[in-house]
């Protein structure tokens, strides 16, 4: 069996930036998501992983449009990996998320900026039916 999905969600490190490749917009951006726990003597932690986001056409100039550095985003898509030779010969590796769907989240701090971002006509978040 194979199965490739990923969900995250955390805050945007940086503002969305669009580029063209060729004919085509890609939106990229990092999310950052942070877990907090207590360690065995009980001193807080935090443990955060960034991971690079790609999305393509209209769901990307989307992103653009809403989105900027410190934001929450929840992402939905799938891991991919790019691999070149640089002119050196080196090779290298980037792994990112292909995102194929994202949501509005609003979190204790940042409920105004989320529903200000929210496009017209878009659901409130309690139309959503999961």
């Amino acid at each position: 069996m194979n199965y490739n999905r990923i969900i995250i969600g955390g805050h945007l490190t940086r503002d969305v930036e669009l580029k063209m490749v060729g004919e085509y917009t890609v939106a990229r951006f990092c999310v950052a998501c942070s877990r907090h726990y207590s360690n065995r003597s009980g001193q807080k932690m935090e443990d955060t992983v960034f991971m690079d986001c790609d999305a393509w056409g209209e769901l990307g100039k989307t992103i653009a449009k809403y989105f900027h550095k410190g934001l929450p985003i929840l992402v939905d898509g799938k891991l991919k990996q790019s691999v070149w030779k640089t002119d050196s010969g080196e090779n290298r590796r980037r792994t990112f998320v292909a995102v194929d769907n994202f949501s509005f989240v609003a979190g204790k701090d940042d409920t105004q900026n989320a529903t200000a971002a929210e496009p017209a006509g878009a659901p409130a978040s309690e139309d959503v039916p999961f």
